[in-house]
C-alpha cells in the first residue's frame, strides 16, 4: 500500500514527512487493538520517523480515549502509557537542532523512550560526532547513545 493517503511520494522530502504519519497510525494501532495491553513484555522499536509528533499524537489518544474507553475495554490504562512503556523511537531524523526545543521535546516523550539512530553516511544522515547540538546534558546524551538501547534489547541488563 502506498505510504500516504494519496499514493506513493513523488519526492523524497513527502516521503521523509509521510513517516512519521505512517507511524502515527501504527503506534495507535498497537494501542487500540490491544496489542501492546495484551502484551506488556514487547517493546516496539519505531526507526528513521523523527519523534517529535508524539506528544500531541499520544495527549490527542489519551484525551479520546477517556471518552471513548467503552470501545475498547482491554486499554484499562491512558494510552500514552503503554506508549512510554513499550515504544522506542529512533532519533533520525532529527526534527530540531535547537537545544532547548530539543530538550523540552525530549522532556515531554520521556528520555528513555529514544535511541539514538542514523542513516550515515546517507545525504540526509548527520554525522555521529555532531549528532546532538551542544548544550543537551552530558547523562542525556550518554541515555540517547547507547543506554536506552542496552535497556531496550536488555544489552548488559540485569534482568
Amino acid at each position: 500500500m502506498p505510504s500516504t493517503s494519496t499514493g506513493w511520494p513523488s519526492f523524497f522530502a513527502e516521503e521523509h514527512v509521510a513517516a512519521a504519519q505512517s507511524a502515527q497510525a501504527q503506534v495507535m494501532s498497537l494501542v487500540v487493538e490491544g496489542v501492546l495491553p495484551n502484551n506488556p513484555g514487547l517493546r516496539i522499536v519505531i526507526v528513521e520517523c523523527g519523534f517529535a509528533w508524539l506528544p500531541s499524537m499520544i495527549w490527542r489518544l489519551d484525551k479520546n480515549w477517556k471518552g471513548l474507553r467503552q470501545e475498547v475495554p482491554w486499554v484499562t490504562r491512558l494510552p500514552s502509557e503503554y506508549v512510554r512503556e513499550q515504544v522506542r523511537l529512533t532519533t533520525h531524523p532529527l526534527e530540531t537542532t535547537d537545544p532547548a526545543d530539543l530538550a523540552e521535546t525530549i522532556r515531554l516523550i520521556g528520555e528513555e523512550c529514544l535511541l539514538w539512530g542514523s542513516g550515515y553516511p546517507r545525504f540526509d544522515a548527520p554525522d555521529p560526532r555532531a549528532a546532538f547540538p551542544a548544550g543537551l546534558d552530558d547523562g542525556l546524551v550518554e541515555r540517547l547513545l547507547g543506554g536506552n538501547a542496552r535497556e531496550t534489547y536488555r544489552v548488559g541488563v540485569a534482568a
